[in-house]
């Protein structure tokens, strides 16, 4: 999903192209777009003379006042309850250098697209400023997605494989951002096109890179626009109650393409894609390659929390690059090396998989003479925890077991789980906390404030249960390691001499790396 929005009376050409790509296809993207060549071709390949209309030119709002308001109204619900769902999902959200975006001037956003719709939800969170969304043409099917994105003033553009005139489509997309950057208003674009892999940008299509030396051409245009990219990181992006960081870059200067842009557009389009492509691989975890991404994906989770134990202060998406970096130093310097990383990381798994524990439980170390203490305490807060925990399971269990039918049926990629999850609980909880709400006024008679009373602390107690079974799971764990270090305690040894072994080799290649 590429998307910029723009309140504009371009044409509804959403059902003209073809059907989308499936998100498994990787074609290449390092050229331009068909509408830069279009252009290129021209003499000299220059940028056209084409003019952006002033901004008093453009043409009156088709919807009466009253009309304009409501539907205003009902996109700012919609869109602050989906801000609050977001807020629910995720544990912590971190923005970083949200100064590096202006406020008040003309911006175009460029982000990575991990987790397709979530992306959206938190650059507007992020950059605490309107944003314009652009949409390829294939998300205007089926009909009510198209009504939504319509409710947000999208407006269509087409890849090259969608039509054969994409550049005679896109004028209108592109002068509608022209007129929202001539008003001092925000446009954010997701160039990868498609949301495949969280730790590997896929190259990036050049039409970001069009928009924006197109813009800077016109006259009375140079240096009003910035291009400020943004990195979204997710340490699990389907995970309840994860964390996200996303982080604002600088602005990416475009005197340097200038002159290029008046010989050749294309040569021009194609040195600010990569040059935008290195500044989101900058801000996010990057790997080269399929290959060691999947290695990145399976030490995560036994590197990333003994380092963060041994650098407190540290976040997780600097341990995470640090990791990556060390994992491509191996690729490059050492590959022998890295193939018996990968070996280690096999063997561990075997080990684990075989005494059924997990790394976090196996990492701990729990003496003997405290073994029987440490049961006891276990088995004691299980027991206090269940009676709220129980009860907040019962009150939350039907929402909760539809939404998770519900993704289970339409968002089979990871990519999409995310936004499944928090756009079904916006309409499934608040629906089922009515009905709860009716039958207990019913039932009891409560004055309206007890019962709203009552749903609350129902809410409250829907979060003890997500807590307490999160702890149940690991202290069964817990639990079984205590039995297996009296009745294995060599297996548990070799195993946590194997995992010792790979920290030690990731952190060889980590030193020596740049600070």
């Amino acid at each position: 999903m590429a998307l910029w929005q723009a309140k504009t009376s371009a044409p509804e050409r959403g059902g003209g192209g073809r059907a989308a790509r499936g998100s498994g296809q990787n074609d290449s993207r390092d050229d331009v777009t068909a509408e830069t060549e279009g252009l290129a071709a021209r003499p000299g390949g220059a940028l056209p003379a084409r003019q952006s209309p002033a901004p008093e030119e453009r043409p009156p709002s088709p919807l009466t006042p009253p009309v304009a308001w409501l539907v205003t109204l009902a996109r700012s619900v919609l869109f602050v309850m989906m801000l609050g769902a977001a807020r629910v999902f995720f544990r912590r959200v971190t923005i970083r250098h949200r100064d590096r975006c202006p406020r008040h001037a003309a911006v175009l956003v460029i982000a990575n697209h991990p987790a397709t719709w979530t992306d959206v939800v938190l650059l507007h969170l992020a950059l605490a400023r309107g944003l314009h969304f652009m949409a390829h043409a294939s998300l205007y099917r089926p009909r009510i997605r198209k009504w939504f994105l319509r409710l947000y003033e999208t407006v269509p553009i087409y890849y090259r494989e969608d039509t054969s005139q994409p550049e005679v489509r896109n004028d209108d997309a592109f002068e509608a951002c022209h007129r929202m950057f001539d008003r001092g208003e925000a446009v954010a674009a997701f160039p990868e096109g498609v949301s495949q892999t969280d730790w590997r940008i896929q190259p990036l299509r050049s039409g970001a890179a069009r928009l924006a030396l197109g813009y800077d051409a016109l006259p009375g245009r140079r240096g009003r626009l910035a291009v400020v990219p943004v990195g979204l990181y997710y340490e699990d992006r389907t995970a309840l109650r994860g964390t996200v960081e996303i982080v604002i870059g600088e602005p990416v200067d475009l005197s340097g393409f200038r002159h290029q842009a008046n010989g050749d557009l294309h040569a021009a389009a194609r040195s600010l894609t990569h040059r935008l492509f290195e500044a989101l691989a900058g801000l996010v975890v990057h790997f080269p390659d399929a290959e060691l991404e999947a290695l990145g994906r399976e030490l995560a989770p036994i590197v990333l929390p003994s380092w963060r134990a041994a650098r407190p202060g540290a976040d997780a998406l600097t341990l995470a690059r640090e990791m990556a970096a060390a994992i491509e130093r191996l690729a490059g310097e050492a590959p022998l090396r890295l193939a018996e990383l990968w070996r280690r990381v096999k063997v561990y798994r075997r080990m684990r998989v075989a005494l059924g524990l997990s790394d976090r439980v196996l990492r701990e170390t729990v003496p003997a003479e405290r073994q029987w203490p440490v049961a006891l305490r276990l088995l004691v807060v299980g027991l206090v925890g269940a009676p709220p925990a129980l009860a907040g399971l019962a009150i939350n269990i039907l929402p909760h077991q539809l939404t998770e039918w519900i993704v289970r049926r339409l968002a089979p990629e990871s990519s999409r789980i995310a936004f499944a999850r928090i756009t079904a609980g916006v309409v499934l909880f608040p629906a089922t906390y009515l009905v709860w709400g009716w039958a207990l006024r019913r039932a009891t008679g409560l004055p309206h404030p007890a019962v709203a009373g009552l749903l609350g602390l129902g809410l409250l107690l829907g979060f003890v249960a997500i807590a307490w079974w999160q702890r149940l799971k690991s202290d069964v764990l817990r639990f079984r390691l205590i039995r297996l270090e009296r009745r294995a305690p060599r297996q548990i040894a070799r195993a946590r001499a194997a995992r010792a072994a790979l920290l030690e080799l990731v952190e060889s290649a980590r030193e020596g790396l740049p600070a």
